[in-house]
């Protein structure tokens, strides 16, 4: 049910999109988009055949326009590159999504801006508390004691 958009993938890190491709059609997504460089096209196809793909060089756009969430960031690295398609993704689509490590690290110096008012949770605890400030890190420990 639903679509999900994946900005993932990076040399050397192509099990980062891999996983979360695959998690997400566990989980039962209808569609699985995900974007990545063009060298890592041909092995994540063959490693999910059930995912779409588009060429990260072939830019964002029209990219979440379909999609009722979004992961940015798993294997995504740290170029700077990457930390604008992040910021790009984030300015222009109004689903809610996953920021992975490596999209919370690009965003890092951003730290007061808009971004915090999107809806998202970190896949890695350590990500979520070097990247979020504290009045919003003390919202998530309080929501998360919530449901333990």
């Amino acid at each position: 049910f639903g679509s999900v958009a994946i900005l993932a993938g990076s040399s050397g890190m192509l099990g980062a999109a891999i996983l979360a491709a695959r998690g997400a059609l566990r989980g039962g997504v209808g569609l699985c988009r995900v974007c990545l460089p063009a060298s890592l096209m041909a092995p994540f196809t063959i490693a999910v055949p059930a995912a779409t793909t588009l060429r990260r060089t072939d830019g964002l756009r029209g990219f979440f326009e379909h999609a009722t969430a979004m992961v940015l960031g798993p294997g995504l690295g740290t170029a700077k590159a990457a930390g604008a398609q992040v910021r790009r993704a984030i300015e222009r689509s109004t689903v809610p999504g996953v920021l992975d490590a490596d999209a919370l690290n690009l965003l890092a110096p951003l730290r007061a801006r808009r971004w915090h008012r999107r809806s998202s949770m970190p896949a890695c605890g350590s990500a979520m508390a070097n990247n979020t400030p504290p009045s919003i890190l003390a919202m998530a420990i309080g929501a998360a004691r919530c449901w333990a």
